[in-house]
């Protein structure tokens, strides 16, 4: 029985204690942590404020609250407001933090920020989310947050401004980032069912174009080495990364335009399957890529006349450029490819310049690869250019191969260009398979008048060669420091 006053009297120190030490944390820690990461964010190029900061969460943890809290840039041309912000980290979790917001918000953005006048009607957006939370993790060297919403929504206000009706929907969000900013490393990756956007523009306050998009199973991932302050220029100098990859399950959307004085109304619908895009800077480098599987489009114009716009599918489209952003000693290569497969038009269309069917509707295939060596007159960092910043000095068709209405075309060659282009030196071959034929299709299509075909039939027949009595004709082109010849026929100097 002598016990039970000790037991007590344990219990109740170490309740002492335990308050003692949370309050002691809380005022000798979290506060005045939470007060730095405050002032932190001020020193930059981001204002922090808030009506009021809590700290509650005994006994068991931490829970920074913040009340009535307003996030901008130094232009403040934006302006993010939240009635709460939450902090929450428990006793052992070990550096682990949990941020909770409200469920709305409101995201405010000026006029001059989109490219319209000072006095200009800010555009403001409601935002809401479902069991939107982060959680933060790391040191003064390492961190990484993993962030996650069943579904995150932005709505514009109604009221005058350069964009009007705007909305977007994320949902089924996860992101994960980690970050190194001594070293300028962040990875990234985010995942979400869907997104979807809308909005209508309109620069003069008369003519508006509207457009809508819908992209499922959309991935995004980001990477980056050597970013200093979010500055592209310094990864560029010290030869860093940056590079972004998104890619979509499949997408749909629409677009029309009211037109103008010189232009007819237009609308788009467009859909599509397997997409991806990546945009990259690496070892003072540049590179975009991106393809597109099953693609649909529809444009049609209220133009006057008998061609009502275009319709097509095509079973794939692949394109990448790559170039150097650096100078250097010596001129440094660039390529561009293009890749179309299988593209149809729409029956409707060619029905409108080729009623009788002369023309081969066949899907039209298209491969173009052209390479070369460049010289940059100066690096490329973000300032604005007055004149071109590169200089080609030479350039390679590697790879032209068109398949269309019927005929074929195939194109090989190279040419030095440095200094003055009109002196250039070099030659190509041109192989077009069909080509008689179909310009015997286009006369009787209409498309070329009847009494000019023998004048065109005369030129293919003085810059051509045949090969005996096969529909393949060979062009042969040679520049000498200026001087163009055609099938050894001088045609400039």
């Amino acid at each position: 029985m002598k016990r039970t006053p000790l037991i007590i009297g344990g219990i109740a120190g170490v309740a002492i204690l335990w308050s003692g030490a949370w309050y002691a944390g809380k005022v000798l820690y979290v506060e005045p942590r939470a007060d730095a990461a405050v002032e932190q964010l001020r020193s930059g190029a981001t204002f922090f404020s808030f009506d009021k900061r809590s700290v509650t969460g005994f006994p068991f943890g931490y829970d920074v609250a913040y009340e009535d809290v307003a996030i901008s840039d130094a232009s403040t041309l934006w302006r993010w407001t939240a009635p709460l912000i939450r902090l929450e980290t428990g006793l052992a979790d070990a550096g682990e933090m949990k941020v909770t917001m409200s469920d709305a918000s409101v995201l405010v953005i000026e006029a001059p920020l989109l490219g319209g006048a000072a006095d200009g009607s800010p555009m403001v957006f409601n935002i809401a989310s479902e069991g939107l939370e982060a959680t933060l993790t790391g040191n003064a060297t390492d961190n990484s947050a993993v962030i996650e919403a069943d579904n995150v929504s932005v709505t514009q206000k109604e009221g005058a401004s350069i964009v009007t009706g705007g909305e977007a929907n994320l949902s089924s969000l996860k992101a994960t980032i980690e970050t190194q900013p001594e070293e300028g490393a962040y990875l990234a990756d985010a995942d979400a069912a869907s997104l979807t956007f809308a909005y209508r523009l309109s620069t003069d306050g008369v003519n508006e174009s509207f457009n809508r998009s819908e992209l499922t199973g959309v991935k995004i991932d980001l990477e980056t080495k050597a970013l200093s302050g979010g500055d592209l220029g310094a990864i560029i100098a010290n030869d860093g990364l940056a590079k972004v990859t998104v890619s979509t399950d499949g997408y749909k959307g629409e677009a029309t335009s009211a037109g103008g004085p010189s232009t007819p109304p237009v609308s788009v619908t467009h859909e599509g399957g397997k997409t991806a895009a990546e945009l990259s800077i690496s070892d003072g480098r540049a590179r975009y890529a991106g393809n597109a599987q099953d693609v649909e489009m529809n444009v049609e114009t209220q133009a006057l006349g008998p061609f009502p716009g275009v319709a097509f599918v095509m079973d794939g489209f692949e394109m990448s450029m790559e170039m150097p952003l650096k100078q250097a000693d010596e001129a440094q290569p660039y390529a561009i490819e293009v890749e179309l497969d299988d593209l149809a038009i729409d029956e409707t269309v060619w029905a409108a310049f080729d009623p009788q069917k002369k023309l081969d509707r066949s899907a039209m295939q298209l491969e173009v690869n052209i390479t070369g060596d460049a010289r940059l007159l100066t690096d490329f960092q973000g300032a604005a250019m007055t004149q071109s910043p590169i200089d080609l000095e030479t350039f390679e068709i590697a790879e032209f191969e068109l398949e269309a209405l019927g005929a074929s075309v195939d194109a090989q060659g190279g040419f030095e260009i440095a200094g003055d282009a009109s002196r250039s030196s070099g030659e190509m071959e041109v192989v077009v398979e069909g080509g008689l034929a179909l310009l015997d299709n286009l006369s009787a299509a209409g498309l070329i008048p009847v009494e000019a075909l023998g004048a065109y039939q005369g030129l293919i027949a003085q810059f051509t060669v045949r090969d005996g009595d096969d529909d393949k004709l060979t062009t042969k082109i040679e520049s000498r420091r200026g001087q163009v010849s055609i099938n050894g026929l001088v045609v400039s100097q």
